[in-house]
């Protein structure tokens, strides 16, 4: 009726073994967990992370500084022979920066155009994979126009998973070496031409064995290639000469007695010491 007000209230009571609350609050303390793990783990994640990239940094340091301080050029092909890494030692020998070099398809910038098909064809054997162990000899032209010589070795560029992605060349410059052997080539040319126009008997008899090392026309036209007449010039006794070089090698390979090996060397030796106190001008 109106003016009486009802008021009516209303309380409810969990039952005493209601599971879904105690299977509730377990999962919100289960979730609760895993969310610290999840937030723990991510948080060593990120120092391991932070670790490994200090780590990397420094190894990277560390090759870009040996990279920095080694004299060889290197150099990396891909499969297709275009340039895919050049080293400062490298830019230096060319007078190149790198970005002049990478990139670049044959025929390069350091490639002199009077060997163009001479050095294309050291870059088909090594695409090919047919590059001798000793590896090129060539000219390379720098930046300036001034030519040096080089030796270029070839490897296979191998990738982490053990697959082949390219060609690795280390370059160096081989000018000053290469001239000395020329010159000493030379020498040893003249020198030989010299001995060969005497109208004397020259020889070199080696002094481990009884080996002729040298021998000119004059003495080939007497005694052909042969040590006889080396120590018959010197007034030696051949055939005792002879024994003792037979005894000593035969001694030399046998490891007992000892004493025999030593007085093997002993007759050698002595042999060579009697050629050199009686080597002396004389006629024979």
């Amino acid at each position: 009726p109106p003016c009486h007000m009802l008021n009516l209230q209303v309380t409810a009571y969990p039952a005493i073994n209601n599971s879904t609350n105690h299977i509730l609050l377990i999962l919100v303390c289960g979730l609760s967990c895993f969310l610290f793990w999840s937030f723990w783990r991510l948080w060593r994640q990120g120092q391991t992370s932070k670790i490994t990239q200090r780590a990397l940094q420094a190894e990277t340091a560390f090759r870009r500084s040996m990279e920095n301080s080694m004299v060889l050029g290197m150099r990396a092909l891909d499969m297709t022979g275009r340039i895919i890494y050049v080293n400062p030692a490298f830019c230096h020998m060319t007078g190149l920066n790198e970005s002049e070099l990478i990139g670049k398809s044959p025929p390069f910038p350091y490639w002199p155009k009077a060997n163009l098909d001479q050095l294309n064809h050291y870059l088909t054997l090594t695409l090919q994979g047919a590059a001798p162990s000793a590896g090129f000899q060539g000219p390379i032209q720098r930046k300036d126009g001034t030519i040096f010589y080089a030796q270029m070795e070839i490897s296979p560029l191998i990738d982490a998973n053990d697959k082949q992605i390219g060609w690795m060349g280390s370059m160096s410059d081989i000018t000053e070496s290469k001239r000395a052997r020329e010159e000493l080539a030379l020498a040893y040319a003249r020198f030989t031409t010299l001995l060969e126009s005497l109208d004397a008997s020259v020889s070199v008899l080696s002094p481990i064995s009884a080996t002729l090392l040298f021998a000119n026309r004059y003495y080939q036209q007497f005694f052909h290639n042969e040590a006889r007449g080396h120590l018959e010039l010197c007034k030696l006794d051949t055939t005792q000469v002879n024994e003792d070089m037979d005894n000593f090698y035969e001694d030399a390979t046998a490891t007992p007695p000892f004493s025999e090996s030593i007085r093997a060397a002993s007759a050698a030796r002595e042999m060579y010491l009697r050629m050199r106190t009686t080597a002396t001008a004389r006629e024979v």
